[in-house]
């Protein structure tokens, strides 16, 4: 296995964004062709821009992102200081991120995760000062975070507003009215900023479309994934087969509704089909989240490794169960299968060093129930069979985070057992 070509270090979805950033590039404006995108985001693409002016865009790309990875290693350190006051658990979570597997292997391949990923960690840094040392600047910085993470991946456009509720309802746990009066303050300063600059784009959209809204990603993937999935379920057929068989249905509708008209379809379309049929929606949507918690994320590097054989051993889980898919890995690709267990195993440990520090946190420290409200906002987000383990990549130096301060506490517990001998 070798990496042995640029088309490794690019999945499905980087085509698009380098369309879109060939397009900035050349005439200046965020279109796909002569249409202006709403689907995308233009962070990535404008990410992408020195890669095609260096005529190398995966080698300058990837090596873009290492050091983005590299500095997140470092704010999961920082991050982890600031919480837990402990150099060693500090050093715990930054080794847990370096040697994670998913924040390894997208750091090499064009799309949106690493650069997200550092985003992310930013915001959270941010907030976690603000919360042990308020401050106006960091309330700044957070909600200039916040907004970016947003015109990366749209998936963060409300957790801004989770951020804001939080840091709400732990203003009635201060004692004093100047700190609820100062934190209100900043609390309002992030929810201003972030708003203001994702408005912006909303009012473009208007502008250039009509659609008003900052996305239409969300009218799509409840269209033709969660409202195609419940479809497939019910109707007992392949889910790619009912997707293709709705794409082409809407097509028709695009003509008749026009494209604004269309979107608001979708939504409407999508919604009540989940309404109607909650009892198979959920399960369908567990089962996602399951599949972000739970992929190995193996794959990847096989991918990336240009592995001669069968690497989409898990595509399956989209129509079988995970137990199905599991013996037809097992009998048509058992090495990449094996790699795959070992790679879940390692994964394992990292969600048992942060139940561990579950377990043991100060349970009236803010900051630590900020990061289990990040790790919820991801994961309630990503499920349903749009559920993919790259999804996971975001709220792993959380994890890390988490897990540091486990496997300190493991630490000393074994030096205290030792001790005891």
């Amino acid at each position: 296995m070798k990496a042995d070509s640029p088309v490794v270090f690019t999945r499905s979805d980087t085509p698009p964004y380098l369309v879109l950033a060939r397009e900035l590039l050349s005439t200046g404006s965020f279109t796909n062709g002569s249409t202006p995108e709403v689907f995308r985001t233009p962070a990535y693409p404008v990410f992408l821009i020195p890669g095609l002016l260096f005529c190398h865009v995966e080698i300058v790309t990837a090596l873009i992102q290492i050091v983005l990875s590299s500095l997140t290693v470092y704010l999961v350190y920082k991050t982890a200081l600031v919480i837990f006051k402990d150099d060693t658990t500090a050093r715990a979570a930054s080794l847990l991120y370096a040697f994670e597997q998913l924040s390894i292997v997208y750091s090499l391949i064009l799309l949106t995760e690493t650069l997200f990923t550092f985003a992310l960690m930013c915001f959270i840094f941010y907030v976690v000062k603000l919360l042990k040392t308020p401050s106006m600047r960091y309330a700044l910085a957070a909600g200039i975070f916040a907004a970016m993470c947003s015109y990366i991946r749209p998936v963060a456009l409300y957790l801004s507003t989770a951020t804001v509720i939080f840091l709400g309802a732990y203003l009635f746990f201060l004692k004093t009215r100047l700190k609820k009066k100062r934190l209100f303050i900043y609390t309002a300063a992030i929810l201003l900023i972030s708003i203001s600059l994702t408005g912006v784009w909303q009012m473009r959209n208007f502008k250039e479309t009509g659609y008003s809204k900052f996305s239409s990603v969300s009218d799509f993937n409840l269209y033709f994934y969660h409202r195609v999935s419940i479809i497939a379920k019910k109707e007992k057929l392949s889910f790619y087969q009912v997707q293709d068989t709705e794409e082409r249905k809407f097509k028709q509708i695009v003509k008749e509704l026009g494209f604004v008209g269309s979107l608001a379809y979708m939504q409407k379309e999508a919604l009540n089909t989940i309404k109607g049929n909650i009892n198979v929606f959920v399960p369908i949507y567990i089962k996602g989240i399951a599949t972000v918690l739970l992929s190995p994320g193996a794959t990847e590097y096989a991918q990336l490794l240009s592995y001669k054989g069968r690497t989409d051993i898990f595509s399956g889980t989209l129509d079988s169960s995970i137990l199905q898919v599991f013996k037809e890995a097992l009998s048509q690709t058992p090495f990449l299968l094996t790699i795959n267990v070992c790679f879940g195993l390692l994964m394992v440990l990292y969600y048992f060093f942060m139940v561990i520090a579950s377990v043991n946190i100060k349970k009236t420290d803010p900051a630590c129930f900020f990061m289990f409200l990040v790790l919820a906002y991801f994961l309630l987000l990503s499920g349903g069979v749009t559920g993919y383990g790259r999804f996971r990549h975001p709220v792993m130096p959380v994890i890390s985070i988490l897990g540091g301060y486990g496997v300190v506490l493991i630490l000393a517990r074994i030096k205290t057992i030792k001790s005891l001998k």
